[in-house]
C-alpha cells in the first residue's frame, strides 16, 4: 500500500475537505504547509465569489 500525505493530495479532494471545515481549522490546515496555504486561499476566494454570486442573484430576484 502507497502512503500518501495530505498536501499531496489532489486539489479538488483539498478543496472538499476545506469545505467542510470550521473557520477556525481552515487557518490552522492554512498553517500546516505552504502548499496547503495556497490551496486554502485558492479554495476561499472560489468560496467568496460563489456566495457574492448567490447574493446578487438573490438581489435580483427580489426586484
Amino acid at each position: 500500500m502507497q502512503h500518501i500525505s495530505v498536501p499531496d493530495l489532489p486539489p479538488e479532494l483539498l478543496g472538499q475537505i476545506a469545505e467542510r471545515l470550521s473557520p477556525t481549522d481552515l487557518l490552522r490546515m492554512s498553517q500546516t504547509h505552504q502548499q496547503m496555504s495556497n490551496a486554502i486561499t485558492e479554495i476561499a476566494t472560489l468560496q467568496a465569489r460563489r456566495e457574492r454570486a448567490a447574493q446578487a442573484g438573490r438581489g435580483e430576484e427580489a426586484r
